[in-house]
């Protein structure tokens, strides 16, 4: 590709597909932390969408629903940020073999999880 250079085998630049792709992922990461914020703050809307216990602790709002919501809505952020510390050029500042290791645990962390939560079980978990 021209106009990449590489520095310890970790890209420069990022291709302008791979920069759009990260960019979308920010954008979704966010979606989804507002969502779980709007949730945490005893909202009801498509909530019956998770399921189980999750929904079940989330119906009655209040502190069960900020315990839950909120450390996973800051998750979700962090992911945003993640995503473009990836891809954008001042992200390049940052150690980029930890933050390609980090990206790839999350990746891991969220297919086990979308692995687990497409079963038939209502409560979204494991039956260990």
């Amino acid at each position: 590709m021209l106009g990449v250079g590489m520095i310890g085998g970790v890209a420069t630049h990022s291709a302008p597909l791979t920069r759009a792709a990260g960019h979308a992922a920010t954008v979704v990461a966010l979606l989804y932390a507002a969502v779980s914020i709007y949730w945490a703050l005893g909202g009801q809307a498509l909530l019956s969408t998770v399921g189980g216990s999750v929904a079940d602790l989330g119906r009655p709002g209040g502190a069960g629903s900020a315990a839950v919501g909120l450390p996973a809505a800051g998750l979700k952020l962090a992911g945003a940020l993640l995503a473009v510390a990836l891809v954008h050029p001042a992200g390049r500042r940052l150690p980029q073999r930890p933050l390609w290791g980090l990206a790839a645990v999350a990746a891991g962390c969220s297919s086990c999880t979308a692995a687990f939560c497409s079963s038939p079980e209502p409560s979204c978990s494991p039956a260990w």
